[in-house]
């Protein structure tokens, strides 16, 4: 993989990888990928965050089911009796 940065960034970069890998061989890849590791972490996160946002808002304003206030059946058999009534 070929990354372009510009001058700035690329010397942020290698101080990084100097001060935090000792500068060895390889380092300037480990400071790369720790970099864009974190960001996506980070950025990953912030998604979760607003998902989890949008259920608890849709969690409390409800979902209409269409039941008008009526438990959907009494007993676990009565929702397969219509579902099964045309088998027999």
């Amino acid at each position: 993989m070929l990354i372009s940065l510009d001058d700035k960034t690329e010397k942020m970069l290698r101080e990084l990888a100097r001060e935090k890998y000792g500068g060895k061989k390889g380092s300037l890849s480990e400071a790369a990928t720790d970099a864009i590791s974190s960001l996506y972490a980070s950025s990953g996160e912030a998604k979760r965050q607003e998902s989890l946002a949008e259920l608890v808002k849709i969690m409390k304003k409800g979902i209409d089911l269409g039941l008008k206030g009526k438990p959907p059946y009494v007993k676990r058999e009565e929702l397969y009796e219509s579902r099964f009534k045309n088998f027999d």
